[in-house]
């Protein structure tokens, strides 16, 4: 014997596409970062003048699962003219160096995150600078309370990777090629919409 076809009205095809969304999509939330405490700074070695550069600016895109406690989603772009050195000299020597008209932006993709013990975690993802993009992975480490979010870390990069020559000088001074670049990302996740 042959059941009846059920039918289903559109307003009631319409509530099972909205009902029934993939778990991990409605878990994911925005996180906003506070920029009065969020840092990125670069530290530079060189023979006889190290000194960290601190970006003024720079763009995120970061989502949280908040049940499983992860980040799903992490980018972050900067424009190499926002890196400040506390010299004007220096700063515009950095464009040169950098070929800034050519290759304004770095950019930062994350492909992977990795939990490790300690509550700390590993993350893979892509670098961009000076138009060459590499793999990179470092360790960052998270403090979490209600919706506010913190993210900590830092990587290492040799910046002859990335198709820039080493930086020498009256033939005595010469930059290290390694950069280390540390981070502190700090703010809130975007309150969940209630279901309807």
């Amino acid at each position: 014997m042959k059941l009846p076809r059920p039918r289903l009205s559109f307003l009631a095809l319409c509530a099972a596409f909205f009902l029934v969304r993939p778990a991990a999509a409605a878990e994911e939330r925005a996180l906003v970062l506070d920029n009065q405490r969020s840092t990125i700074e670069v530290q530079v070695h060189a023979t006889f003048d190290s000194f960290a550069g601190k970006l003024s600016r720079f763009r995120t895109d970061i989502a949280v699962d908040p049940g499983q406690q992860r980040t799903t989603r992490a980018r972050l772009s900067f424009d190499f003219a926002d890196l400040q050195t506390g010299r004007e000299r220096r700063n515009r020597d950095m464009l040169v160096w950098t070929d800034h008209d050519r290759f304004p932006s770095v950019e930062f993709e994350m492909e992977l995150l990795e939990p490790t013990p300690g509550g700390s975690a590993m993350v893979r993802g892509n670098l961009m600078l000076h138009g060459i993009t590499h793999a990179v992975a470092f360790p960052v480490s998270f403090l979490t309370e209600g919706s506010l979010y913190a993210i900590d870390g830092e990587v290492v990069i040799d910046y002859r990777d990335y198709g820039l020559p080493v930086i020498r000088k009256f033939y005595i001074l010469t930059v290290d090629p390694s950069l280390r670049i540390r981070f502190h990302l700090q703010g809130k996740l975007v309150p969940a919409v209630p279901d309807l």
